[in-house]
């Protein structure tokens, strides 16, 4: 339980730095450069993915320990 609670902190660590990151390119406004926009997204969609697959939050809406995703 205690590994899931670490895995759920960096996760949510990891969409922080994204949310950062496309905030940071919403102000910097260049077309060229995407790649924080790019790293952003990226970083926020495997930050979900990281969360929803952590036993601690399946707990938390009383999931099954098993739906669907590939442990």
């Amino acid at each position: 339980m205690r590994s899931a609670i670490l895995l759920l902190l960096i996760s949510e660590m990891i969409a922080t730095l994204g949310v950062a990151a496309v905030i940071l390119y919403g102000f910097r406004r260049r077309d060229r450069e995407k790649f924080l926009l790019w790293f952003g997204l990226f970083s926020i969609l495997y930050a979900i993915v990281l969360i929803v697959r952590t036993s601690a939050f399946r707990m938390g809406f009383r999931q099954p320990q098993t739906i669907g995703l590939a442990n």
